[in-house]
């Protein structure tokens, strides 16, 4: 009989331990695809990159006329590099503009090449999106119902568009009503 539980709390130890593998493994490939999808959905500008020059290198990319530059430039229809920002924190920032048959990625891995490059990639496109700062929006189900939030993100409207929707009433000294009240 002592070989019989022993055998029994083995197995249970070692199906636990299996199971830990299991739940680690599921979560680790959960995150892994999350984290892909999230990366890959970016969106980049078509015809420009940023272009980071190293600290402590000063160039001026008007004046540069080397042939190996030179060449390089027209090999990757590169029309203008400007400096990306004002700022003075980021003045080894620039802008690439490129023609628009370019190829970015192939343009990114031959600056590569250049020792003043620290590092070049494509320029983000970013999106504003203008999400409700009511602290009741997530009881007004309604509002989630006809996707409203998504709405805001396309027009916001105008002060002089008034809208009103009653079903049976509404309290005029309401925090969101008594100033709007005519």
């Amino acid at each position: 009989m002592q070989a019989k539980n022993n055998v029994l709390s083995l197995w249970n130890e070692n199906s636990n331990k299996l199971m830990r593998k299991i739940k680690h493994f599921l979560l680790t490939l959960a995150f892994l695809i999350s984290f892909t999808t999230y990366s890959f959905s970016q969106e980049y500008e078509n015809n420009s990159l940023f272009l980071k020059i190293k600290n402590n290198v000063e160039i001026n990319f008007e004046k540069k006329n080397d042939k190996i530059w030179t060449s390089f430039l027209k090999k990757h229809n590169i029309l203008k590099i400007s400096k990306a920002f004002r700022s003075q924190e980021m003045q080894q920032y620039y802008l690439v503009e490129t023609k628009s048959n370019a190829n970015l990625i192939t343009i990114i891995e031959d600056f590569k090449t250049f020792s003043f490059v620290e590092f070049s990639e494509q320029v983000p496109i970013y999106k504003l999106f203008f999400t409700p700062n009511d602290p009741q929006y997530n009881n007004q189900w309604n509002l989630v119902k006809i996707q409203a939030d998504q709405a805001w993100n396309i027009n916001q409207g105008s002060t002089a568009i008034k809208i009103a929707v009653i079903d049976d009433g509404f309290l005029l000294n309401h925090e969101d009503l008594a100033s709007q009240w005519h």
